[in-house]
């Protein structure tokens, strides 16, 4: 379970009883909760930057981004390494003793501080969208002095440094408020190989993709802003997973869960018709699997 489960919530709540109730289903009685910290995790899954992306600023202009620009090729590849192999180690040793899982969680914890420098730069990216006073010439500023330093005289080093420091509040302020959760650096083991390198297209991303869309209620909702959720509600649905995530493994499944009621509803008619369409159900059939879950298992477990 530790290998092949992955979930995202925006609320910790969620997660935590995500946790409980795998632990309730699968896991022995008299054995401890499995770890599960780096595999189901706090976040927007519709809040993220792609390491791909983050040379240049989302919004700078065609002629800010023919300028030559950081690398995070090398540096970005041994953190995903080192993230991979920790995680495989993880997998591989049976969570039959709390002592283990604390190990675990320790150990995760300190492998993960080699991504952060790449998560701080995400988020920035990302926070520019709602704000953040970040110019393109700025962001190659930081971005060199974190991952070039060498390239920098020490007025740009402490340039740098003045910078970030200034960002630091109105950054921490947009992260808490976005919340953002950036795949591709928080699952490295399912866009990466253990060799730090992408994968390739026929190897990468998820096998199936259980959702669970935003259930508005128009009763309710009549004083919100975002009253008209709703007609928007089909585009994130299904783009979301497929076209701008980029998650799933070429032949991917994706399914969503319903209540019974939920194609009754007056407001949610086109919803409902859209999946008819669409051939989705909110059966677990609708999940088709291209390859096995199973690539790590500890000589305790047996693949299904």
């Amino acid at each position: 379970m530790e290998a092949c489960i992955y979930g995202v919530d925006v609320n910790p709540l969620a997660v935590e009883l995500a946790k409980l109730s795998l632990w309730l289903t699968c896991i022995a009685a008299d054995e401890p909760l499995n770890f599960l910290d780096h595999h189901l995790r706090t976040g927007n899954s519709l809040l993220w930057a792609n390491p791909d992306e983050m040379r240049h600023l989302p919004l700078s202009s065609e002629a800010e981004r023919k300028q030559i620009t950081f690398n995070l090729g090398v540096k970005l590849s041994q953190a995903v390494q080192a993230a991979i192999a920790e995680n495989l180690q993880i997998e591989e040793t049976a969570s039959t003793e709390m002592e283990l899982v604390k190990k675990k969680e320790a150990r995760w914890k300190a492998v993960r501080e080699k991504l952060r420098p790449f998560l701080y730069f995400a988020d920035v990216w990302l926070a520019t969208l709602d704000g953040l006073p970040v110019n393109e010439l700025n962001y190659q500023m930081l971005a060199r002095a974190e991952f070039e330093p060498g390239e920098l005289d020490n007025k740009e080093k402490a340039d740098a440094k003045k910078l970030r420091d200034s960002l630091a509040a109105d950054l921490e302020k947009k992260r808490t408020a976005l919340n953002p959760f950036h795949w591709r650096l928080e699952f490295p083991d399912v866009f990466f190989e253990t060799n730090g390198q992408p994968r390739p297209e026929a190897a990468c991303g998820f096998d199936a993709f259980l959702g669970n869309p935003p259930y508005i209620s128009t009763h309710t909702s009549s004083a919100e802003s975002w009253r008209n959720a709703p007609d928007t509600w089909k585009t994130f649905t299904f783009t979301s997973p497929i076209c701008v995530f980029n998650c799933f493994a070429p032949a991917g499944g994706l399914a969503s869960l319903f209540p019974t009621r939920f194609s009754r509803w007056r407001a949610r008619r086109g919803c409902g018709s859209c999946f008819k369409r669409t051939d989705s159900t909110s059966s677990a059939s609708a999940i088709r699997l291209t390859r096995p879950l199973t690539p790590r298992f500890s000589s305790r477990a047996k693949p299904p």
